[in-house]
């Protein structure tokens, strides 16, 4: 298990063994490189701990725990864990502050305890079966069991085809699930795992005017990078160009001599921005480095595949992480502005539409779910025209709030869903999906909110984050998220929406760094930053797809029809189609997916060759 990791740590890595329990840890060094070797452990070897990430708030920690008679053998940051629990017991985890997957073992109460970061920025995955507990980073390690071979998750793959992501407890393999964000699991012997939460978001509301708000989060921001600036290696940034890498890197530069390495990838589109990385970098005298990522790159996904565990579309950060392994081990990027700070505007004023309505009252929408249920009724059963029926679909479930951030996320309706499905998928409905953000909306309060703190919880970490950490772990590179930071998280989330999504998004951040980053920076509105699926469909993608997709395994065992791909393969291709494109890419990297797991000899020397694996 932990060979199969040894890409996470190359640096170093220990065990620990106490009759049936086992540890292990693959260490990429950091912070006191030479010391801090783990498995690490008390100051009588009672309580035992391995861990993956940072404790930013280390020092201050340690000053405390000192101070109550704590003796420290380390100067690294993972000590504290054992410490903190040592005094605070099971309630250790509420005073950290970092990115972190750790476990923990108290050999004199027989207990293993496993947390997991607040965001979900660093994963964790367990097994349990037959009265046994198995953990790791990655799934493949869980893998390696031989009691527990590879089965697919039928459920998952449901939401992978309708979300693009596998969201919360759930992964690719049925029998192995991720602890979630914010969640401790509680292993004792004689007694059932138990799973709880140590973490919410705030619900509280902060007020005030806007500028003296702006100055609080401008403070915050400022001591959320200084913090995660703390390293004994050097560190450099992703730069897209946008609000959120361009803040960074600016915040960055106040605390740096010597010049930031820079980091920025694109596409060869129209798209890409990186002119605007150009004017960043050069305000901020970074040493500034690019990439431009091809279609035939797709050579590389069986690799991309085998670190996600997953066949996932947006893996394209491997390419670049590979690049930026070669000069640091740590870099920091601008994840979660979007998610704090309204940056998806399209969609939030798509959710603060539905509200208008919803304010209309209950005579309107009624007539609105009259509406909806006409225009269904005449449209018809075109790919092509999904969009419009989305439109009808999100007017008959006026007052379902959950159903339609589900229609906006991208699930393809009863209908659809009947048409693409074969006879394994036939009991997937729409309702599934719906039902994974139920719990995020009620029928009051303010929609854009709620649908912020839905993706906080879901797309967050099971896309965004999963695949960051994945992918840059894949070149033992550390990837810091400083606007996750969780002093800012606790700000952000006490802020009305209002404050945030309003203009181009993103607009309380906007005026809390408006002195510091460059004007065209500073206006320019969201862009995407993602694989342009149709321009790929035209290309090799579309070709290969025709290739290995209607005789593949998805097909021969029902998962989804040949007709729909046969329909979808003979029209000229379509941007509306996008939608479709997105589930062949998915199916495509799905048959890699399976090859590699399903049919090589083994897990630690699989099969990633991606000719062979097509042929």
């Amino acid at each position: 298990m932990g060979r199969i990791l040894s890409h996470r740590g190359p640096d170093d890595s220990g065990e620990y063994l106490d009759g049936g329990v086992g540890l292990t840890n693959r260490r990429l060094s950091i912070i006191d490189i030479t010391g801090s070797r783990q498995p690490i452990h008390n100051e009588d070897e009672r309580i035992w701990l391995v861990c993956n990430g940072e404790i930013y708030n280390y020092r201050e920690l340690r000053e405390m725990l000192v101070r109550m008679g704590h003796k420290f053998y380390t100067n690294g940051d993972s000590e504290v864990i054992t410490h903190l629990y040592e005094e605070r017991g099971l309630d250790f985890a509420n005073e950290l502050n970092g990115i972190f997957a750790a476990a923990i073992w108290d050999s004199t109460k027989r207990r293993l305890i496993l947390i997991r970061d607040p965001v979900g920025v660093k994963p964790l995955y367990y097994a349990v079966k037959d009265g046994k507990l198995l953990f790791a980073s990655e799934p493949k390690a869980i893998l390696l069991w031989s009691e527990l071979r590879p089965q697919l998750d039928g459920l998952a793959l449901h939401y992978l085809f309708n979300l693009l992501y596998v969201p919360r407890e759930l992964t690719m393999f049925r029998g192995i699930k991720k602890l979630l964000p914010g969640h401790m699991l509680v292993a004792e012997e004689g007694s059932p795992v138990v799973v709880r939460s140590y973490w919410n978001l705030p619900t509280t509301t902060v007020q005030g005017p806007e500028h003296a708000i702006a100055k609080i989060l401008r403070k915050t921001l400022e001591d959320a990078v200084k913090r995660q600036m703390i390293s004994d290696v050097p560190i450099a940034a992703f730069l897209s160009g946008g609000l959120d890498t361009s803040t960074v890197v600016a915040l960055m530069s106040k605390d740096k001599r010597e010049p930031i390495q820079t980091f920025t990838m694109g596409f060869g589109e129209p798209t890409d921005e990186l002119s605007d990385a150009q004017l960043i970098s050069r305000q901020f005298s970074t040493d500034h480095h690019e990439l431009i990522i091809s279609p035939r790159e797709i050579d590389a996904y069986p690799k991309a595949i085998w670190h996600a565990d997953m066949p996932k579309m947006n893996l394209y950060p491997y390419f670049i992480a590979e690049q930026v392994s070669k000069h640091v081990k740590v870099v920091l990027s601008g994840m979660g502005g979007d998610e704090l700070f309204g940056g998806y505007v399209y969609r939030y004023g798509h959710m603060k539409s539905i509200e208008s309505l919803e304010r209309l009252g209950p005579v309107t929408s009624k007539a609105l779910k009259v509406v909806g249920e006409v225009g269904l009724q005449m449209m018809g059963s075109s790919p092509s025209a999904h969009k419009l029926r989305n439109r009808f679909h999100v007017l008959t479930s006026m007052g379902e709030r959950a159903t339609q951030y589900a229609i906006t996320a991208g699930a393809f309706s009863d209908d659809e869903l009947a048409s693409a499905y074969g006879d394994a998928m036939s009991d997937r409905r729409f309702e599934e999906v719906e039902q994974t953000f139920r719990p995020y909306f009620s029928k009051d309060g303010d929609l854009v909110d709620q649908t912020m703190r839905a993706e906080f919880e879901t797309k967050l970490p099971d896309d965004f984050l999963l695949v960051d950490d994945a992918m840059t772990m894949a070149h033992a590179l550390e990837e810091r998220v400083p606007l996750l930071d969780l002093e800012l998280i606790d700000l952000a989330f006490k802020l009305p929406s209002g404050l945030k999504y309003r203009g181009p998004g993103k607009y309380i951040l906007r005026l809390a760094v408006a002195d510091l980053i460059p004007k065209r920076a500073l206006r320019k509105p969201k862009s995407g930053f993602s694989v342009n699926v149709f321009s790929w469909y035209k290309g090799e993608m579309g070709e290969i797809a025709r290739q290995i997709l209607p005789t593949g395994y998805l097909v021969r065992q029902g998962y989804i029809k040949e007709s729909m791909l046969r329909d979808i393969f003979d029209r000229e291709p379509d941007q509306s189609l996008t939608r479709y494109y997105n589930l062949i890419w998915v199916g495509m990297l799905f048959e890699l997916w399976r090859r590699i797991y399903f049919e090589s000899e083994s897990l630690l020397s699989p099969n990633l060759n991606f000719e062979k694996l097509i042929s």
